[in-house]
């Protein structure tokens, strides 16, 4: 039969386990919110990149129809292959985004408005971009993006058409 002084050592001990646990669940949750927001933020910062790139070479702005005739890029090939490039740029953007909100196949609650807003600029990407929609339309765009976004690039391609001209 235990005694008095072992039912409390045995309580102590319960309750230092449940402190450990209760401790190891906060900093676990913490831990990830942190390292989600700093992600988040990170995202922020390579949009920002890529309109100082739009600034120190205005060409770029090429990348979107309504600022850059068609026919024009056609004719520079040192300019098509900057907005080819931009534009890969601006895909392997979205392909990090696109997997840290969707790779474990959960999206926080608290995240949706920020997923949205990424999935609106992918959209408005697509519809005023054909230089986009002639990277996302290669057929050996598997071959360089996970498997998970390009069957969502599919169903983007499927779904949003190009606006021919777009803000023109």
């Amino acid at each position: 039969m235990m005694e008095t002084k072992d039912w409390v050592t045995f309580a102590m001990a319960v309750l230092a386990l449940g402190v450990s646990g209760y401790t190891y669940f906060r900093t676990y949750n913490l831990t990830d919110r942190q390292v989600r927001f700093a992600n988040r933020t990170e995202f922020h910062k390579l949009l920002v990149d890529l309109n100082k790139e739009c600034i120190r070479d205005p060409s770029l702005h090429g990348f979107y129809d309504k600022y850059q005739p068609q026919t024009d890029r056609r004719d520079d090939p040192e300019l098509a292959a900057k907005l080819k490039s931009f534009g890969q740029m601006q895909l392997n953007m979205f392909e990090m985004v696109y997997l840290f909100y969707h790779v474990d196949g959960v999206l926080q609650a608290d995240e949706l408005d920020y997923w949205n807003t990424w999935e609106s600029f992918f959209k408005h990407t697509i519809e005023r971009s054909s230089v986009m929609r002639g990277l996302l339309e290669r057929e050996d765009l598997f071959e360089y993006y996970s498997p998970k976004f390009v069957e969502y690039v599919q169903g983007q391609l499927r779904t949003v058409p190009l606006k021919p001209g777009a803000g023109k």
